[in-house]
């Protein structure tokens, strides 16, 4: 799992989904309003890719790649601010 913050690593994000990696993507520390066009954006390219988005909370989303499954205990502990890398 990758975790990713603000609009730099967007292509980096995809390329992860794409090969396979669920990505955290952390947005709370920008504006509203580019938060919004980052995550449809985001959420376009990632149902092209026939993956999922979840809002894990209000401004961190969790992009899966298809036929990955994130258990419900992980998406609690990156909602509580913890995070773990399995790479």
């Amino acid at each position: 799992m990758a975790r990713e913050q603000g609009a730099d690593g967007v292509e980096r994000d995809v390329q992860l989904c794409a090969d396979g990696v669920p990505v955290i993507m952390n947005l709370s520390d920008m504006e509203d309003a580019d938060a919004k066009r980052l995550v449809d954006f985001s959420a376009g390219l990632i149902f092209g890719l026939q993956g999922t988005i979840e809002r894990v909370t209000s401004k961190v989303f969790l992009l899966s790649p298809r036929n990955v499954h994130v258990a419900q205990e992980d998406k609690e502990r990156i909602a509580a601010g913890g995070f773990f890398n399995q790479s």
